[in-house]
């Protein structure tokens, strides 16, 4: 009987160590959007104050927008959750964004660019998410986002497109 009740706790103990709680995968799944979506909005922000970039204006604003407006679904998602992330990480992400920045020739193009592969980075994400099936708590806000995000980044590659063939 003794050797029962080891097995079965030592069953049960490995179990839970070798597999992450769906508490555990949520924040984890968070996290990771909480830091794409601040890098994307950073970008923004500086694309939205870049005077030269009247032809992105629309499509920046109504990602702007579209953050903007999912912001409370996304916080709801978070409430309860014990997220990694401080204000290191924030002026970490700011960071990398300035260098970004520095290191680019064409500032417009480029940080387009960037935006465009961080949106990317968000529908993987969401992809993910969806196909988890301990995410499922996650699944309709993740699916809202994917859509969206696959409306602008097909808005964006059609922008971009347009204007390479332009010069």
């Amino acid at each position: 009987m003794r050797f029962l009740v080891y097995l079965i706790g030592s069953w049960m103990l490995i179990s839970c160590v070798s597999t992450p709680t769906r508490d555990r995968k949520e924040s984890i799944a968070l996290e990771e959007i909480v830091y794409q979506r601040t890098e994307g909005l950073l970008i923004l922000d500086k694309l939205l104050n870049n005077p030269s970039c009247e032809d992105s204006r629309m499509i920046c604003e109504k990602i702007q927008i579209f953050y903007m407006d999912s912001q409370t679904q996304l916080l709801s998602l978070c409430a309860n959750k014990d997220l990694n992330l401080s204000m290191a990480t924030y002026k970490e992400i700011n960071e990398d964004v300035e260098n970004l920045i520095q290191d680019s020739i064409s500032y417009q193009d480029y940080m387009l660019e960037k935006l465009l592969v961080n949106l990317h980075e968000q529908k993987n994400i969401y992809m993910q998410i969806l196909e988890d099936e301990d995410l499922t708590s996650m699944h309709y806000y993740a699916l809202d986002s994917y859509l969206q995000l696959g409306c602008f980044v097909d808005d964006m590659k059609y922008m971009l497109e347009k204007t390479y063939v332009a010069k």
